[in-house]
C-alpha cells in the first residue's frame, strides 16, 4: 500500500514565491515569440528556448532527457466530454524501451511549436552537414546527425567547429534553469528534477480542488487526467505512481493539520468530533503522541474538496455546504473563498433593486459567511472595515 510506504521526498517542490514569478517571466517570452524570432537576438532567443523548456517541464512531469528527445510536431490531441487533451510523444530511457506519451495542456504544444521554429536554422545546417558526412563516408558522424535530426532542442557546439548537437541536460540543469531564477532576482537553486515532483503536487491539489495559483494554465489537471494515466499503457506509469504518492502526502498533511490544537476548523459533526478528540489528553496518551493519534484517526477519513471546504463523505458530496453538513470541514485553507463570498454579499446588500426577499437572502448568506470566519478566528468587524476601505471595492456596512 502506498500509504504505508510514504516517505517525504528529498526533491523539493518549487515554492510559489519562486514558481509564480518564473511563470510570469517565461510566459512573457512565449507571448512575444514572433517578435523574438524575427529579431534573432542571441540572448533573447536563448531565454525564449529556456522558457519553452521550462513550460514543458512544468506542465508534463517529463524528465529533462525526455523533453530534449521531443521531435517536431510530436503531439496529438483528442477530445473527451468536450475537453481537449494533448499527448506529447518522446522516448523515455528510464522506464520505456520505445516511444511513450505524456498528457499536456495546450501551452506545452505551443512551446513545442516555438522550439521547432527556433531550431529550424540548426536543422537546415544539420541536413547540410549530414550530406557532407555521407559524401566523405564519415559513417559515425552521419549516424549521429541522423539520430538527432528533427529534434526541437538542437544546439550549436562552438568548441567543435559549430557542429550541431542535441542540447545538454546537464547544461540545462546546471546553468540555464538557474539563469531563469537570476532573471527574476531569486537565488533558488532550480533544477530539472524539481519539476517532476512540483507537477505531481499541483496535479493533486487540482484534483482536490485547492489549486490557488496558475489555475488558468493547469485547467486539464484533474481526476480525469489521473484516470487516463491509470488506463493507458503508453503513458508514464512512474509519473502516475508519483502523483499517487504526492496525493497521499498532501491528504496526510491536510488531515494532520486538523488535529493540531492551534488549527481552527469548523463544520458539521466530524469537525466537532475531531476537536473533541484532539483535546482528549488521555486518548493522546494511549496512542503515545498527538501525531500518532491523528494518523490513526485520519487514515480512515476520505477527503475531497467542495471548493469552500472539505467533504469526508464516502459518497459524492451532494449538498456543497461543508460549514453545516455533518461530513463537512472548513479550515484556514479556505479563508480566501469565504472572504470573497463576504465581499459579494456586502456588494449585493448595497443594491436597491433586489427587494425584501432578496435582502433577506443576502442577509442570510452574510450571516453564514460571518459564522464561518469567526469560527476560523477572524475578527469579522475588522475585516468588513478593511473591505470597505479598499479603493477597488465600494461597499457599505450593514
Amino acid at each position: 500500500m502506498y500509504r504505508e510506504a510514504i516517505i517525504k521526498g528529498k526533491t523539493p517542490i518549487i515554492p510559489n514565491k519562486v514558481l509564480i514569478p518564473l511563470c510570469q517571466f517565461t510566459k512573457s517570452y512565449l507571448d512575444k515569440a514572433d517578435e523574438i524570432l524575427e529579431s534573432s537576438k542571441k540572448r533573447e532567443t536563448l531565454l525564449l528556448r529556456d522558457s519553452c523548456i521550462f513550460w514543458l517541464l512544468l506542465t508534463t512531469g517529463m524528465r529533462i532527457h525526455e523533453i530534449l528527445g521531443i521531435k517536431r510536431d510530436a503531439y496529438r490531441s483528442e477530445t473527451k466530454d468536450d475537453t481537449t487533451y494533448y499527448h506529447i510523444e518522446t522516448i523515455s530511457e528510464k522506464t520505456h524501451t520505445g516511444l511513450a506519451e505524456w498528457i499536456a495542456p495546450r501551452i506545452a504544444t505551443e512551446a513545442i511549436d516555438i522550439l521547432g521554429r527556433l531550431s529550424a536554422p540548426l536543422q537546415d545546417q544539420l541536413e547540410c552537414d549530414l550530406l557532407k558526412a555521407k559524401a566523405s563516408n564519415d559513417h559515425v558522424e552521419a549516424h549521429r546527425l541522423e539520430e538527432i535530426s528533427n529534434h526541437i532542442c538542437l544546439s550549436k557546439n562552438l568548441g567543435k567547429g559549430n557542429a550541431i548537437y542535441l542540447l545538454s541536460g546537464v547544461a540545462m540543469t546546471n546553468a540555464r534553469l538557474p539563469n531563469l531564477c537570476e532573471q527574476i532576482g531569486s537565488n533558488w537553486n532550480l533544477s530539472a528534477h524539481q519539476f517532476r515532483r512540483t507537477f505531481a503536487n499541483y496535479a493533486v491539489h487540482s484534483e482536490l480542488g485547492d489549486l490557488r495559483a496558475l489555475k488558468d494554465h493547469f485547467k486539464h489537471w484533474s481526476i480525469t487526467m489521473t484516470t487516463l494515466y491509470a488506463f493507458n499503457d503508453a503513458l508514464d506509469a512512474e509519473l502516475f505512481e508519483e502523483m499517487l504518492r504526492e496525493k497521499y502526502l498532501v491528504e496526510e498533511e491536510i488531515k494532520q493539520d486538523w488535529f493540531e490544537l492551534d488549527m481552527p476548523i469548523t463544520g458539521g459533526d466530524i469537525a466537532q468530533n475531531i476537536m473533541e478528540v484532539r483535546e482528549n489528553k488521555e486518548l493522546i496518551k494511549s496512542f503515545g503522541s498527538l501525531s500518532a493519534m491523528a494518523k490513526a484517526y485520519s487514515s480512515s477519513i476520505p477527503i475531497r474538496s467542495t471548493g469552500i471546504g472539505w467533504c469526508t463523505n464516502d459518497d459524492e458530496c451532494k449538498c456543497g455546504k461543508p460549514d453545516s453538513c455533518e461530513s463537512g470541514i472548513v479550515d484556514k485553507r479556505h479563508l480566501p473563498y469565504w472572504e470573497g463570498m463576504l465581499v459579494q454579499q456586502m456588494k449585493l446588500m448595497q443594491l436597491d433593486d433586489i427587494g425584501e426577499a432578496g435582502r433577506a437572502a443576502v442577509k442570510k448568506g452574510m450571516e453564514r459567511c460571518e459564522k464561518v470566519l469567526v469560527a476560523l478566528g477572524i475578527d469579522v468587524e475588522a475585516m468588513k472595515q478593511e473591505i470597505n476601505e479598499r479603493k477597488d471595492i465600494e461597499v457599505i456596512n450593514v
